[in-house]
Formats: C-alpha cells, structure tokens, sequence
C-alpha cells in the first residue's frame, strides 16, 4: 500500500506541473510557490506565538461547511487544487464546503467575492488613475478580500496498509480556478 501512496503524491505533482495557465502565463509568473515577505520573526509557539499577517502565508486556505463553520486549512497547491487532510469532510458530499482564500481573518460568507468579482475589481482599478490615498484604501481593502470557491471534488486514495497519520491526506478540487495575487499563491510540491 505504500506504493499506492507515492503513486497518489506522483499524481499530485504531476497536477500541480501540468496545470495550465491559459491566457494569463504572464500574469502568473511573477508569482513563484512558496514564496512570502521576509519576515522579522517567527515564533515556534501556538499558543502566544507570532501573529500571521496578510500575505505572509499566501497558499493557506480555509474550508468552511455548509454552516458557515471554519471545519480545516489547507494548502493551495495551484490555480484549483487545495491539499488537506481527509478527516475535514468526515463522509459529507463535497458540495457542502467552500474554500476560502486571500485572507487571514476567520471571515463568513457575507464577505465572500468569487473569482469573477475580484477580477472584474482589478481590472476597474488597474485601469483607472488612481490617487495616492486611494490606491492605499485599495491596497488595504485588499488585505482583507476574501475570495470564496465551492468544492467540486474531494479525492482520498485509500490506504490500508499506512499509518493513521498517512491515511489522513485528501485533494480538493476547486469549482473555479483562482488567480493569484500578493495574497493568494501556491505552495511548493517537491519535484521527486
């Protein structure tokens, strides 16, 4: 069963290198996996530890059930794959969840824009002169912009043979693709 395993995270990475970028290459490769700001400091420590600010884990998503209830995080792997783990969807129908990405706020559904409205914004403001004060309410809207995306899919290989640690890993996949931006950005996957 352990080769089972390797087969699935092979299958993982082979999505994550092959996922096509369509029209928007250029846009896409300013933004590299796994890269954030520099940051100060980092505490090892969960509890009283370091505050994570905007951008500063930019593949981290949340997974919120049908009740609106932060459930699990995760792990944006590219423009429509999340990796998780797979006691988050405990038997439910994927439908139930959505996926929110672009923030670091425990937020609710009210707040949600879909990829389509955060593009459609973007372009508005790209296109418009914008003043020096309002680029910085843009900017510090954008630090709290909440993109939301439904489940389309959830994928957990079975694995009888595994640890219960190893058992626990499970790919999402997203209804609609999500561009990245300064907030939302892939992880790296090792490349073996």
């Amino acid at each position: 069963m352990n080769s089972l395993f390797l087969i699935f995270v092979y299958a993982i990475a082979l999505l994550y290198q092959s996922a096509s970028l369509g029209g928007t290459e250029e846009k896409y490769l300013q933004y590299n996996c796994g890269q954030r700001p520099k940051v100060k400091e980092i505490s090892a420590r969960i509890i009283n530890g370091t505050e994570a600010l905007p951008n500063h884990w930019p593949w981290m998503v949340a997974i919120y059930n049908s009740n609106d209830n932060l459930v699990c995080g995760g792990s944006l792997i590219n423009e429509e794959y999340v990796v998780t783990a797979t006691h988050c969807f405990r038997n439910q129908d994927a439908h139930e969840f959505s996926v929110r990405l672009g923030t670091t706020l425990k937020t609710n559904v009210s707040q949600c824009d879909t990829p389509q409205d955060f593009n459609k914004r973007e372009k508005t403001t790209r296109n418009a002169e914008i003043s020096p004060k309002l680029d910085k309410e843009y900017n510090e809207d954008t630090e709290t912009q909440v993109i939301c995306v439904e489940v389309e899919s959830v994928c957990a290989p079975i694995q009888d043979n595994c640890c219960l640690f190893m058992k626990d890993i499970a790919v999402v996949k997203l209804k609609t693709k999500v561009n990245y931006t300064d907030y939302i950005q892939p992880i790296c996957l090792p490349k073996n």
